[in-house]
């Protein structure tokens, strides 16, 4: 008998695309990902100048669009 195994991700920065959670994701083992920044396609933030947190917008994959997310975005920025 086989139990599947669910992950919970913690990740800093979009490193390698965020390639680990994605394939939790793929294989139905992530239960959930904490990062510190997550900025989907509908955040307020993509409305900005493109000038302003440029290196912010990178905070999103579309494979991880359906995942559980948390991110702690609002602490990064300094308006």
């Amino acid at each position: 008998m086989s139990t599947q195994k669910h992950w919970i991700c913690c990740q800093i920065g979009a490193r390698e695309h965020y390639a680990i959670p994605r394939s939790l994701h793929q294989q139905g083992n992530l239960s959930h990902l904490i990062t510190d920044a997550w900025i989907t396609p509908q955040s307020p933030l993509n409305y900005l100048p493109k000038n302003l947190l440029t290196s912010l917008r990178d905070r999103f994959h579309p494979d991880l669009a359906q995942a559980s997310t948390h991110a702690f975005t609002n602490s990064l920025i300094q308006l």
